[in-house]
């Protein structure tokens, strides 16, 4: 798998704040740099593709957009996610996904899978 070829000491994931307690950690698995990036009310809480870009360093190798909107309860649309995975493609960037509240949507918004958009970027 290309992806764990490329994790080196040195690498680094983009978090959105806010985030589940345990995903620092998470992200630091195998010795990867967690770095937080606070999203705003005024997105719903979303990290947004222009976010990305001005989040990411050239340590960056992953992202995880918290697509399952835990704790926000914030759900992506599929023009959010694309512009999102079309930042990934141009960088090199892998998306880690976390979707176990997938089913957990409500009114009128639909989830998403953002591996349904680009498979070989999502983890």
């Amino acid at each position: 798998m290309p992806f764990l070829q490329r994790v080196s000491p040195a690498d680094e994931v983009i978090i959105p704040a806010p985030y589940w307690v345990s995903y620092p950690d998470m992200g630091q698995i195998g010795w990867r740099r967690a770095s937080d990036f606070a999203t705003s009310e005024r997105n719903s809480w979303k990290f947004r593709a222009a976010d990305f870009e001005n989040a990411m360093t050239p340590r960056t190798k992953n992202a995880d957009p918290e697509q399952s909107g835990n704790p926000t309860g914030s759900v992506y649309t599929r023009e959010e996610l694309q512009a999102i995975v079309d930042v990934a493609a141009e960088e090199d960037i892998y998306i880690l996904s976390d979707e176990i509240y997938e089913k957990l949507v409500y009114d009128d918004a639909k989830h998403v899978s953002i591996a349904s958009l680009s498979k070989e970027r999502t983890i």
